[in-house]
């Protein structure tokens, strides 16, 4: 089974690729929570641990429900991934499913009342599994399942600012926060823009996967990506103000954002697959301003690391 995992892992869930796009923006959203809160010191200890083994969890936990929930798809379409060619057993994705969340059934259970965020993010996540009891309709209206599956995103990151506040405060909130919006979303929206790009093709590129430019039109499909980045990078745009971080940090996070339009509208303007680059634009330019901002958050504010003033 683990060299079956590995093999899965290595096509289907790369670290090199996920890891580091998954913990700049977790530790992004944690750190700007703390800030926002006032906090002058930034405190990274065992609750960040649990929370990211959690957040990196729950990412790999839905990368293996769409390995059932479109199995007999990928069979005909794309027989050459892990599972359809029997590289990888469902017994073997199932263990670890059920190993990855036992896991932060037991770290989240240690730290208290957070098993409860926990929880509600994974319930909601088995509904969008289970597609909302609703599979055909979802089904035949990929625009309705971008409605009902991307709120998942939010319980992701609500649990995230749920982690920041028990490090900070030992406890749950007395009660909710309206400066909690403007990170939210800020880091929400990204979700949508790759959600959206990964499934934009010129006309071309099109197979019997039904795609939103299958279904609107590779113009009207870029549309989504480019406002969902460009919500995302005026958040965070309104976030480096509000924390005081340097001005520079604001127009290079515009600049990138920027970049991105540039890339959906030479696609807009003329969609075929040389012009194609949405979804790679797309990660390079989410990594790449979250990755500003969290150097801005370590460079105003000190951390501690497990104790150890950095």
């Amino acid at each position: 089974m683990p060299h079956r995992l590995w093999i899965y892992l290595r096509e289907m869930f790369p670290l090199e690729k996920h890891l580091p796009l998954l913990l700049v923006s977790f530790l992004g959203l944690y750190g700007c929570l703390q800030a926002q809160a006032g906090a002058a010191t930034l405190a990274f200890g065992p609750a960040a641990v649990v929370g990211f083994l959690s957040y990196f969890g729950m990412s790999l936990t839905m990368r293996v429900y769409d390995e059932f929930k479109d199995r007999e798809l990928d069979r005909v379409l794309f027989p050459h991934r892990p599972f359809p060619r029997g590289a990888v057993r469902a017994g073997d994705l199932v263990a670890l499913c059920v190993g990855t969340v036992a896991l932060g059934l037991v770290l989240n259970l240690r730290e208290g009342w957070l098993l409860w965020p926990y929880l509600a993010m994974h319930a909601y996540a088995l509904l969008t599994f289970k597609w909302f009891f609703l599979e055909r309709l979802h089904r035949n209206s990929l625009l309705l399942a971008l409605v009902t599956h991307q709120p998942l995103g939010l319980f992701v990151n609500a649990y995230v600012i749920a982690v920041a506040w028990h490090a900070l405060n030992g406890g749950p909130p007395q009660a909710l926060d309206s400066q909690w919006v403007l990170p939210l979303f800020a880091f929400f929206f990204p979700v949508g823009a790759w959600e959206t790009s990964r499934k934009i093709r010129a006309p071309e590129q099109e197979t019997a996967y039904i795609t939103y430019s299958s279904l609107l039109g590779p113009r009207r499909a870029a549309l989504f990506p480019l406002v969902f980045m460009a919500l995302t990078a005026g958040l965070l745009m309104r976030l480096v103000v509000i924390l005081g971080f340097a001005s520079w940090t604001f127009w290079a996070i515009g600049l990138a954002a920027l970049g991105h339009v540039a890339v959906c509208v030479r696609f807009i303007l003329r969609p075929d697959a040389a012009n194609n680059r949405i979804r790679a634009a797309t990660e390079a330019v989410a990594g790449s301003i979250f990755a500003l901002f969290l150097l801005q958050l370590f460079t105003q504010r000190a951390v501690i690391l497990f104790g150890w003033s950095l």
